[in-house]
């Protein structure tokens, strides 16, 4: 839609409320695809430049949104963009002054009207041509005046900056030799001093070496003796488990021997139980027969007895 605005008001005529809704409210797929394939197009860029340096206040926001998306495109050349509307700002400046130059019963502009872009076209120059910025800001980009400036400027520029670098360098080159000569003499007694220093500090560090063998000799005998002092604690201590572990072997022996003991007594005891409940099982059955018989002897004699 902001492309459509834009290329409208270049070519000096307006879309319909109707079209740019349309366009603005087509967010399919295909049209997506156009719209960001057309913002990787360099062709765009003179009418952005061309909004942003002539256009209304809507035109110049529209011109803004659409940079906003065009910024998102990597390979979108904003230093182009930034060229073109330089030269296109200066170009507005010389005809702002050469048209308030003209006669009052010629086509003198104001500086404050509000013309349009299309009357902004119509408005011949001194010479009668057609006013034609486009088209000249067009053949600068195919050109590339704008561009072989900034580079001759920047080779200049590299150029001071690597003679400078160049005096620099010989300046101290020059400095470096001269503090060598300077401070061989200086080297070699601190090369001395050096060397004195580490002989005392050797003689430091075996002193020191021997400070601390002395100390680990020491430390190591105090531990030595703490050790011996714990092995004997520690072998009594195994001595009087080793006794108290045979009391109670033997106990345990004597303990093991009385209940094997008591357990044959008791399997005894209980055989004995059951052959005396047997035994009396059998003297109660035999006396209940015996007593069957007594009761059945009585009743015969009974019966001879009343016969």
């Amino acid at each position: 839609m902001l492309i459509c605005r834009i290329g409208a008001k270049r070519c000096g005529h307006f879309t319909t409320a109707s079209e740019a809704v349309s366009i603005g409210q087509d967010f399919s797929k295909a049209h997506k695809d156009l719209y960001w394939r057309t913002l990787k197009d360099e062709r765009i860029i003179p009418f952005v430049a061309f909004a942003i340096s002539y256009g209304s206040n809507e035109m110049v926001y529209d011109a803004f949104v659409l940079f906003t998306h065009c910024a998102q495109v990597q390979e979108f050349p904003i230093h182009l963009l930034a060229n073109l509307t330089s030269v296109a700002n200066k170009r507005s400046t010389n005809l702002e002054v050469s048209h308030e130059s003209l006669p009052r019963n010629g086509h003198r502009l104001s500086l404050e009207s509000s013309l349009d872009m299309a009357t902004l076209y119509e408005i011949p120059s001194q010479n009668g041509s057609s006013f034609s910025n486009i088209e000249e800001l067009l053949e600068q980009m195919k050109k590339g005046t704008n561009m072989n400036d900034l580079h001759k400027n920047r080779e200049m520029e590299l150029e001071k900056l690597i003679t400078l670098k160049e005096q620099a360098l010989s300046q101290s080159e020059h400095m470096r030799i001269t503090k060598r000569d300077r401070n061989s003499s200086e080297v070699e007694n601190l090369r001395l001093l050096l060397h004195d220093l580490e002989n005392k500090n050797t003689g430091r560090d075996e002193e020191k070496d021997g400070r601390r063998h002395e100390f680990l000799k020491i430390d190591f005998e105090s531990k030595y003796r703490e050790l011996e002092q714990e092995k004997k604690q520690l072998t009594d201590e195994n001595d009087k488990e080793r006794d108290l572990h045979a009391v109670l072997r033997k106990r345990f022996d004597d303990i093991t021997q009385k209940f094997d003991l008591a357990t044959t007594t008791i399997f005894e005891k209980q055989m004995e139980i059951e052959k005396v409940t047997k035994d009396a099982l059998e003297a109660t059955q035999l006396s209940e027969r015996t007593h069957a018989a007594l009761e059945q002897t009585k009743k015969n004699c009974w019966k001879l007895i009343i016969l």
